[in-house]
């Protein structure tokens, strides 16, 4: 959050820019190669199920996305993203980072949402999006 207040970004753009950094890299849960997609639909479910409005859902994956290599950031704020996500590679201790980091967002993950709870927040993430058609809307 320090480079969004030294960039002096408004308390909305704060909060935006903090739940795409939670949700970021999410998606490395289910693969390497372009989580960010992963971690959209994962930060996409999460919100809907908390009843977030759709244009803060749009900005969060907007920012998410943003840390995409390759991905050309259109706003400050997805550049301030972007800064911050490859900030560690920049470290000299970055490998004990990274599995620091792998350790304690399982361990989290675990203590927050127990298996049910998982279970049913995947299924009402599959639901919503990828059971769309009318058949299997019927079977749900």
């Amino acid at each position: 959050m320090a480079i969004g207040n030294a960039e002096n970004l408004s308390k909305e753009e704060m909060e935006v820019l903090l739940i795409a950094a939670w949700f970021h890299d999410t998606g490395f849960a289910h693969t390497k190669e372009d989580h960010e997609e992963g971690s959209v639909l994962i930060a996409t479910g999460f919100l809907q199920l908390e009843n977030t409005n759709n244009e803060f859902i749009s900005e969060v994956s907007s920012y998410i996305l943003a840390t995409k290599f390759g991905a050309s950031p259109k706003t400050k704020t997805h550049h301030i993203i972007r800064d911050a996500d490859m900030f560690p590679l920049s470290k000299d201790d970055y490998d004990d980072f990274a599995i620091k980091l792998r350790t304690e967002t399982f361990s989290l993950l675990m203590i927050f949402l127990h298996r049910r709870k998982i279970i049913n927040f995947l299924f009402q993430i599959l639901k919503r999006f990828i059971l769309v058609g009318l058949f299997c809307k019927k079977l749900i």
